[in-house]
Order: structure tokens, then sequence, then C-alpha cells
């Protein structure tokens, strides 16, 4: 099975600029985690070392390696097929849901299905958080094999509020390209449940 863009944690230079993807979004991360298309589990372990959090949730399409937490932060993981898989989850079983780099791996209707169910999935108050490619138009980007539809900061914002939720955070920064050495800014989306 073919799992898509994967990055080892000790030796891969694109899993720095994914760490700090992490990094930027930590001051929202709190309680109950859930961390959608985690791939080798440093998401977790950046998301695991806030003091605001109980548990963190990792799910993606290929066994996640352990992650390295404190002792305290419960940690799990998830094997399936996002966003299908989130159904087996219970109704507002997290305080957090994070997409880092991942929302633009799936097409646009399960890009609104995911966003969808991360609505239910959290507890009134919670944070969705994304991060992505800002692209310069939404629809597929011929560079990037795995991306099967980025979208732009706009279409992003848009995205997070046809999911109802409230959007609470938005902006681009410049964090080094992802991809062919092209330098590709970065949407910062966060998204509240009323």
């Amino acid at each position: 099975m073919t799992v898509g863009e994967r990055h080892d944690m000790h030796r891969d230079p694109v899993t720095s600029r994914h760490r700090a993807r992490y990094q930027a979004l930590s001051p929202w991360f709190a309680g109950d985690c859930i961390d959608l298309g985690g791939g080798t589990g440093y998401g977790a372990t950046i998301i695991g070392s806030n003091a605001l959090v109980r548990s963190v949730l990792t799910i993606d399409r290929a066994q996640v390696p352990q992650t390295y937490v404190p002792q305290e932060v419960r940690t799990s993981s998830m094997v399936g097929t996002l966003p299908d898989c989130l159904s087996a989850l219970r109704t507002e079983c997290a305080d957090t849901v994070t997409a880092v780099e991942f929302i633009e791996h799936i097409g646009p209707h399960d890009q609104l299905r995911l966003v969808r169910e991360a609505h239910r999935l959290l507890r009134s108050g919670g944070h969705l958080l994304l991060s992505m490619p800002s692209a310069e138009k939404s629809g597929p980007n011929p560079d990037n094999q795995w991306h099967v539809w980025e979208l732009t900061r706009e279409d992003g914002e848009k995205l997070l509020t046809a999911g109802m939720f409230q959007l609470v955070a938005s902006y681009e920064a410049n964090m080094g390209a992802l991809t062919d050495g092209k330098e590709t800014p970065v949407a910062f989306l966060v998204g509240r449940k009323a």
C-alpha cells in the first residue's frame, strides 16, 4: 500500500520544516488531541510535550511508530483511511484536532468531509488546526504527486466556515520550500467550534 510522503524524523530535512509547523501551532494544543495524517509520529511527540495536553491519538494510513511524550500523556494510534475512519470515533471526544501538512493529500470532497467530521469530534470550544501549502490557486499540484488538491488560504478559510467553524486565526508564513526547491508560503488556519 502506498502511504504518500513519509519523512524520517531523524534523517529527512523536510521533517524539520514540518516540525516547525507543529511548533507554530503549539499554543493551541490542549486537552485530548487527535493528529490526522500523523505520519511517522513526530507531530505526536511535539503535541504531547505541551503541558496542557492529556492525550494524543495519531491517525494515519500506516502504523505510527513509538512516540516520545511525557509519561503522564496518554498516546495511542489508529490505522485507517481519512476521513472514512473518523466515523469510528465517538462524538465530542477531543479538544484539539490537527491536520498539519495533510489536507492537501485528499480531494476537495474529502476535505469537506474531514472538516465536518473534525467538527463532530470536537467538544464545544475545541479547535481544528490546519497547516498547508498556500497555493496560488486551488487545485492539483503538478509538481508534487502526493498533493491531490492544494488550497489557497482564502479557500481554506471557506472550507473551515463550510464545516461550521468560526475562523479565529488565519495567516501565512514563509517557512521553507516543501517541493522542488520552490519557496511556498504555509497557511495556518485555526477554527473554533462554538
